[in-house]
């Protein structure tokens, strides 16, 4: 039930954080914040999220932290720039529960993955657009989630404002 997900700043990882936390009203721990006795007012929570692991934790505290994920049935997501299994820990127990870990690396969009975000997101929201629309989007659209999303939400707003099919001159003033 412990999660790290890893990638380069802006590739994703804290937006799929804010999905896991609105849809299971997460606790969002800075790794400066956890400390044993912080720890312990963790109990309340079911779903934890570390946001931007970078290694700065004593390793105690952190063994300490991951079993009581464990042995509380906790879900926790840890987000880090690389996979955790890459860093070299000197608590043999550290390492060993690192090893449990499920590992999801979450890369920049290329384009066959922006082109099937925006056709299903339009089709689920019951927009029309041309497919040579959306093979003009993918071409110039900042390859990060968040930024396809707010693209996603602004095309969705100006279609149900101006209650007609998103053409060229749309799209060029969104993006």
């Amino acid at each position: 039930k412990i999660i790290n997900v890893f990638g380069e700043k802006g590739c994703g990882k804290t937006h799929l954080s804010n999905i896991f936390d609105k849809k299971n009203k997460a606790k969002k721990i800075k790794e400066k914040e956890l400390s044993f006795d912080f720890i312990k007012t963790l109990k309340i929570y079911q779903n934890l999220i570390l946001d931007n692991y970078d290694n700065y934790l004593n390793e105690r505290l952190f063994f300490s932290f991951l079993n009581f994920v464990d042995q509380d049935n906790k879900f926790l997501i840890i987000n880090s720039r690389s996979p955790l299994i890459n860093y070299q820990f000197n608590l043999p127990d550290l390492n060993s529960r690192i090893k449990n870990i499920l590992i999801a690396e979450i890369k920049y969009p290329d384009d066959e993955m922006i082109f099937a975000l925006l056709l299903k997101n339009f089709s689920d929201r019951q927009i029309k657009i041309e497919k040579k629309l959306i093979d003009y989007v993918v071409k110039r659209i900042d390859r990060s989630y968040s930024k396809i999303s707010e693209f996603i939400y602004k095309v969705d707003e100006v279609s149900l404002k101006k209650k007609k099919r998103i053409d060229l001159k749309i799209i060029k003033e969104l993006i």
